[in-house]
């Protein structure tokens, strides 16, 4: 009698043994992955390892003559870039470890290291950026908008003047130029043009208003920049390096300074904008009308928008140096705290005020074209280059500035 027969050697089920140790390697993994995913709670430890091995096989390849020390920096401060990109932790303990690896590495000495830290430019961005926090968690920044275009929006050029002039009130006190462009005006100018004026890009109506308004506000967003040194967080870095070649500003220098200059190109915006774009409405009394219903839903001031100004005009007598706007911001932003103006974990989560670019959110909305976006800005960076040699040069050379 014939037995069963015997399966191909192929067919063969694996050892017990080999199939045991292969579900268990997938079950450590499977395990150690979701161990990670749901009950670690610490650092992305792929995303950790890969930046560590990276800094360690560059960590000795200095490029012949640049000194070690010097390419441990680079080393050292790319690894923190890609750290902060790929967030294997929130940023500011990406920026605290990187202290801490470039003090144990001996790369830079402690005071090298926290030298930045005693620079009154820095606190002064970072109290700036706090108080200008304000203005847009109490809306105090929408209801200034809001009154200005109820008087200034009836026509096409004067509602790009009544976006310039706000623009103009806010970078006295907002230093980033996204929480002036997007987090005060674009909750403003969005519904105004699609509600409105009915200009959306989807509707195939972006020409009718919306490009110009559009234009006109990031063209303003950076142009106010210059006019305060409150208008940039860069401003008080550039009062820096102005210091360190011995030259001094202070708040009120830096104003009848730069502001005449930067406000004939700001009083341009909405003229050039108005002959580049060609909106196809002239007439805007819906803007008036928007503007005063807004008011009333938003109603009366309340207490806390009213501490808020109460505190806002204490600092304005001590701007009459640098060191004092930095007393002031202080002052200003402790004094909103106590009163509840504005609440300290929005003052915790406070983003950097050096992501300062509105353009990506306002291109974003596609009422203006690539072509349109590039071309626009090339002739308005000519005019502003033609301006800063003339007028510019003229009002700092009657100033002593230069000879």
């Amino acid at each position: 009698m014939v037995g069963p027969l015997k399966p191909h050697r192929a067919e063969r089920a694996p050892p017990v043994a080999l199939m045991k140790g292969a579900n268990n390697s997938k079950t450590f993994f499977a395990r150690l992955h979701h161990w990670h995913a749901t009950v670690w709670p610490g650092a992305n430890i792929p995303v950790v390892l890969a930046i560590v091995i990276l800094a360690l096989a560059l960590w000795w390849l200095a490029p012949s003559g640049l000194a070690s020390d010097v390419w441990q920096l680079f080393v050292l401060f790319m690894c923190t870039i890609i750290g902060a990109i790929l967030e294997p932790l929130p940023l500011s303990a990406v920026c605290l470890i990187s202290i801490g690896v470039v003090s144990a590495t001996g790369v830079l000495t402690t005071s090298e290291m926290l030298s930045g830290f005693s620079s009154p430019s820095v606190w002064l961005i970072m109290f700036a950026s706090f108080f200008a926090s304000g203005f847009v968690v109490t809306g105090l920044g929408k209801r200034m908008c809001f009154i200005i275009l109820k008087y200034a929006g009836s026509t096409t050029v004067g509602l790009g003047y009544g976006i310039c002039f706000c623009e103009l009130i806010l970078a006295l006190a907002i230093p980033a130029n996204s929480a002036r462009g997007v987090g005060v005006m674009m909750p403003i100018l969005v519904p105004l043009m699609k509600e409105a004026f009915q200009s959306d890009p989807e509707l195939d109506t972006a020409k009718r208003i919306g490009s110009y308004i559009v234009l006109v506000e990031i063209t303003a967003n950076a142009t106010v920049a210059a006019c305060w040194l409150t208008g940039g967080a860069w401003n008080a870095l550039m009062l820096q390096f102005m210091k360190e070649v011995g030259v001094e500003l202070s708040w009120i220098g830096w104003a009848y300074s730069q502001a005449p200059v930067a406000l004939v190109s700001l009083i341009l915006v909405p003229l050039v904008m108005l002959v580049l774009v060609k909106p196809e409405i002239r007439r805007t009394p819906e803007a008036p009308v928007v503007a005063h219903s807004r008011l009333e839903a938003m109603g009366p001031l309340r207490t806390r928008v009213m501490d808020f100004v109460f505190d806002y005009a204490q600092c304005l007598p001590l701007l009459n140096d640098r060191t004092a706007v930095l007393v002031a911001e202080e002052a200003g932003v402790s004094a909103q705290v106590v009163c509840r103006a504005l609440a300290w974990s929005t003052v915790c989560g406070h983003l950097t005020p050096y992501t300062s670019s509105a353009n990506p959110a306002y291109y974003g909305l596609g009422y203006v074209t690539a072509k349109q976006w590039w071309a626009v800005g090339a002739i308005v960076m000519v005019l502003n280059l033609v301006n800063l040699v003339t007028i510019g040069f003229g009002y700092w050379w009657l100033l002593g500035y230069w000879q």
